[in-house]
């Protein structure tokens, strides 16, 4: 994509082998921030030493530094009780040390912590991922990296057959597997998969909804990696059977999304929501040219606390917000603010549960206009199932 000096990795490798241990561990950010999601693991410097030895392996480096760093992952095996953790051992192994021993014994170790739900094999975790994802979210890399030690070291096919699956199906609407990592994690899969195999592809897909064929493709290797979209929303009814039919030569992958919407009156909410957020204007009623001061208070239902916290708020149509505002905040009460046209987005380090997070700023009416304000909302950046929402606020401005 984008040439760089080689040297640069080069001279990242021996930075990290420069804060290495002298048992051969990495220890933790010095911030420690996984301190609260950490504490299931026995000795928390087993995970970062085997995502650094996973890293150094990868491009090759067989030094002295690696092999103690092996050597401490093997020493403290039975401590990795966790699949998310061993599945990032298994990948140091087999960068490392493919066909050793050790990297059989651990790889089915991990297998046997898989879990199988009909056709699919997953693994589940009970720690927070490096960068903070729990539940589904932290299940979907733990999987992807389960996956991909075993695809690299040739072992299991029918296990990694199985885990393909159970990551096609944890695909979002938007074709992605919830986070930036974990979409990652996913992809790196599924490529590593495709390996050096080619495919002869000629085949008719045909699409079929409730017995009327509506579309028929002919897919050949010169359109079988485009993506080909079809709009069904002309051919629903209040229940539907939709049928994709292939004939001919190849395999394809396929998803089906739809998009509907909820008046916020019939919206079912949660009866203790993971987080609540409160979006308080001091007017809603007033004229061009007039400044409003929006108040927001962010709180964390649940104990402990929540890492890399995203609060997306609605802006109203016509109105500009003030950025000196917010430029006060920024290294105090929040890390960073972005803009759209239709929201501001605040990045915040954290929230704890024992203090919310409380701030303000101002939007100035620039057009007469009637209108909602799009919904306001507070979620973990790698947890996004963990939400808040506000509903959205009529703001009449006249001239």
């Amino acid at each position: 994509v984008y040439e760089i000096d080689e040297r640069l990795i080069d001279r990242t490798a021996q930075w990290l082998k420069n804060q290495q241990n002298k048992d051969g561990s990495w220890s933790p950010d010095a911030q420690y921030l996984h301190a609260e999601s950490w504490t299931k693991i026995q000795k928390s410097e087993i995970l970062p030493t085997a995502y650094v030895c996973w890293a150094l392996g990868d491009i090759g480096d067989r030094s002295a530094s690696v092999q103690n760093a092996l050597t401490y992952l093997e020493k403290n095996l039975k401590a990795a009780k966790d699949p998310y953790v061993l599945a990032l051992i298994a990948n140091a192994f087999v960068a490392v040390e493919p066909h050793s021993t050790t990297t059989m014994e651990v790889l089915k170790q991990l297998v046997g912590m898989a879990k199988q739900n009909d056709d699919a094999i997953y693994w589940e975790t009970d720690v927070s991922s490096i960068t903070f994802s729990r539940g589904r979210g932290a299940d979907i890399e733990a999987t992807g990296l389960a996956c991909y030690a075993l695809i690299k070291s040739g072992k299991y096919p029918d296990v990694v057959s199985k885990a393909l699956t159970y990551l096609i199906r944890s695909k979002d609407p938007r074709g992605t597997w919830h986070t930036t990592q974990g979409t990652i994690i996913a992809l790196r899969s599924l490529v590593a998969t495709l390996g050096g195999m080619t495919e002869d592809v000629e085949a008719v897909v045909s699409i079929i909804v409730n017995g009327k064929k509506i579309s028929t493709m002919q897919i050949d290797e010169d359109n079988a990696e485009v993506m080909h979209q079809i709009d069904l929303t002309d051919y629903l009814s209040d229940a539907n059977t939709i049928d994709v039919n292939v004939t001919g030569t190849g395999s394809f992958m396929y998803e089906l999304t739809r998009a509907y919407y909820i008046p916020w009156k019939e919206l079912l909410k949660p009866v203790q929501p993971p987080f609540i957020i409160d979006v308080t204007y001091d007017r809603t009623e007033l004229v061009v040219n007039d400044i409003v001061d929006v108040a927001v208070s962010v709180r964390l239902m649940r104990p402990g606390t929540a890492q890399m916290v995203m609060v997306d708020l609605g802006i109203p149509p016509g109105f500009e917000v003030q950025t000196p505002t917010l430029d006060e905040l920024v290294g105090k009460k929040i890390q960073k603010y972005s803009i759209t046209p239709r929201q501001l987005i605040i990045y915040l380090d954290e929230v704890s549960s024992k203090q919310p997070v409380q701030l303000s700023y101002s939007i100035k009416a620039k057009y007469p206009i009637r209108a909602k304000v799009r919904s306001s909302r507070v979620y973990e950046y790698y947890n996004t199932g963990d939400e808040g929402v506000e509903q959205p606020t009529e703001i009449e401005v006249s001239l």
